[in-house]
């Protein structure tokens, strides 16, 4: 469903989103509230402080101002929250890091492309050593969402890491993984850093409330795109509950001017054991893989 959006910021110099509805075009300004309302499946709602998407499975929070960053993931209702951001960062070998969070303005573009059975929402970013393209895809009917951060270089630039960190919200006290066969669960007693071992078959990591029943499902449904990540995982427990997780890309390499890559990411809220609902998971959107 990915669309071509090589000349996104061509077309969308000016901070406006497009709806493509069939042959339908409809605009709006940045900081025009409304609420849009596409089948009978997805609800979008625009404010000065927030884009949100909600479906009767869930709702994410987009912050504009922040680069759209996403600031909330929840279960939908008062549930709690699973994800409180998910940040992009670049980190040089000879220069402080970049974050998407925290670097200021760099939005040069947006849209959101509708179809009948899918959603995806496009956000064109211009950094000083590179254009970031972030896409949330949206499926009818489907318990989860994916995020796809697209990072082309537009100067070399040696590179330490490029980091995808995702925030879990503190109500989700276990990180749930398979390893050496079966299903572990490491709690959160402190701040701690750690690693998770990457798994190439099961490619998925939990996050699940004290009682293991109900969480968060982070799936790497693309092999190729998995397998490119560390082969240990580096993940942490907050203080304050909850885990951070960071998916790293390019460690330690010398890039050049047209060099790119994916960090992609499915995720889902679950209810039920882990161990039995996040591989279904992992099925229902790539089966056999």
């Amino acid at each position: 469903m990915q669309k071509p959006l090589r000349n996104a910021c061509c077309l969308l110099l000016v901070l406006k989103a497009i709806i493509l509805t069939g042959g339908e075009t409809r605009r709006w300004q940045e900081k025009e509230s409304f609420t849009f309302q596409h089948g009978d499946w997805l609800k979008v709602v625009n404010s000065a402080e927030m884009l949100t998407f909600s479906t009767a499975d869930y709702v994410v929070s987009l912050n504009p101002a922040r680069n759209f960053l996403l600031e909330g993931f929840s279960a939908g209702g008062s549930s709690p929250a699973l994800l409180e951001y998910v940040s992009f960062s670049m980190s040089g070998q000879d220069c402080p890091s970049e974050i998407e969070a925290y670097c200021g303005k760099r939005v040069s573009g947006f849209q959101l492309v509708l179809q009948t059975n899918e959603a995806s929402f496009a956000v064109i970013q211009n950094w000083p050593m590179l254009q970031l393209q972030k896409s949330i895809t949206f499926y009818r009917n489907k318990l989860f969402f994916r995020l796809d951060y697209q990072i082309r270089m537009t100067s070399d630039w040696l590179c330490a890491r490029a980091t995808l960190n995702l925030s879990t919200g503190p109500d989700l006290m276990a990180a749930v993984y398979f390893s050496d066969n079966q299903f572990h669960y490491r709690l959160n007693k402190e701040a701690a850093w750690f690693n998770l071992p990457r798994n190439d078959q099961q490619r998925w990591l939990g996050y699940t409330n004290e009682n293991n029943t109900s969480g968060l499902a982070v799936i790497g449904a693309d092999p190729w795109n998995w397998q490119q990540l560390p082969g240990n995982l580096l993940s942490s427990s907050k203080q304050s509950g909850g885990f951070t997780l960071e998916l790293i890309k390019w460690p330690n390499k010398e890039l050049r001017i047209g060099d790119s890559t994916t960090i992609q990411v499915f995720l889902a809220p679950f209810h039920g054991k882990a161990a039995e609902e996040i591989p279904a998971l992992q099925q229902q959107i790539a089966p056999g893989l």
